[in-house]
């Protein structure tokens, strides 16, 4: 692959000169082509390749098929290189960026020399053009975490250049993809926000796991086939906890319970559940990561009657992380302890 090149013929019976095609070419990224200029040249290559007063003669520089025509004498001194005619033109590139390009340069020598008529000398090669960058490429691993925004961003090889992006989520080994999201006309950089029904969607594909497949590709506009393609994780955000205090329940029928958020996305929910005896109790939200599970006299009896020959016992503190109604990751699970009588006072003694 070149963006210059040169073809030469020597020509006479005892090679006095040379004709020399000289070509170089600029490329246009967004446009797919090259520009290819040529120029034609005779050239002079011994001490006696002398000639005087001739006339004009056509000359001829053809590039990928179009001829351009040009009229030149072969008047010239020894060692002398002058320029015959010179010529440009577009070659379009392959909707891949290749392109293979024939290019050629004749003259006719209107000169008997040595005894012999010349006439035309002629020559052609084909040229391989520098491959025109066509696809562009994602430049960041598009990872994100489940209820969080992914952006895509894209390095392309031309301005004018605009993609088609598509973002897939899959099981963590790469199989069962849907397809979550598509943004057009983007330049170099594209968010998604996705709602709440994309999230319900990548969440029910994790499954309860803590990871799955994320496939994102990139369609460059204009360019037939130029795709881009790139995988990455998505990340089910971690597990909240939830903690508590003892619960003294001869005195005290409310357990208050806060929770620990250890990652907040969006669309994002939680179920606390405090096993209290038998009983599972779902907890109410109060304000803020307050949650408060309210038992009746009747439960907390029930408790006591349970447990007749103990003071204390255990409750069950749980939490499930839901995004947009699916339950992510395994539930986590805490003990907290119940107090089921008033301590007993310590023994004292007097002295006397």
């Amino acid at each position: 692959m070149a963006l210059s090149g040169r073809l030469t013929q020597n020509f006479t019976n005892n090679n006095s000169f040379r004709l020399q095609l000289d070509w170089t070419a600029t490329q246009d990224i967004g446009g797919n082509k090259s520009t290819v200029s040529a120029v034609l040249k005779l050239v002079s290559i011994a001490s006696w390749g002398s000639v005087y007063d001739a006339t004009n003669s056509p000359a001829e520089i053809w590039i990928n098929g179009n001829k351009h025509s040009g009229n030149s004498s072969a008047t010239i001194s020894a060692w002398q290189t002058k320029t015959l005619m010179s010529a440009k033109r577009d070659v379009p590139h392959g909707a891949d960026g290749k392109k293979t390009f024939n290019i050629q340069g004749n003259y006719y020598f209107n000169i008997t020399w040595g005894g012999s008529f010349v006439g035309w000398v002629r020559m052609s090669k084909n040229e391989v053009l520098n491959n025109i960058p066509r696809a562009s490429n994602i430049s960041n691993k598009p990872d994100f975490i489940l209820g969080k925004s992914l952006t895509v961003n894209i390095a392309r090889s031309s301005s004018t250049f605009t993609h088609t992006v598509t973002v897939q989520v899959g099981k963590a080994n790469k199989t069962e993809w849907v397809q979550i999201a598509q943004n057009t006309n983007v330049g170099t950089s594209t968010t998604f926000n996705f709602t709440e029904a994309q999230n319900r969607t990548i969440a029910s594909k994790l499954g309860g796991s803590a990871t799955g497949a994320v496939r994102v590709t990139v369609v460059t506009s204009g360019d037939a086939g130029s795709k881009t393609r790139d995988d990455g994780v998505v990340t089910a955000p971690q597990s909240s906890t939830a903690t508590t205090t003892d619960l003294p329940i001869d005195t005290r029928l409310t357990l208050d319970i806060n929770l620990n958020v250890k990652e907040a996305v969006n669309n994002q929910t939680h179920d606390i559940t405090a096993t209290i005896g038998t009983v599972a109790h779902k907890a109410v939200l109060v304000s803020g990561t307050t949650y408060r599970v309210t038992l009746t006299q009747a439960q907390a009896d029930d408790v006591m009657r349970a447990n007749p020959n103990t003071d204390t016992t255990q409750g069950e503190l749980s939490v499930v992380t839901s995004i947009s109604g699916v339950d992510i990751r395994s539930k986590v699970s805490s003990k907290f302890n119940i107090t089921l009588k008033p301590s007993k006072p310590k023994a004292t003694t007097t002295n006397i």
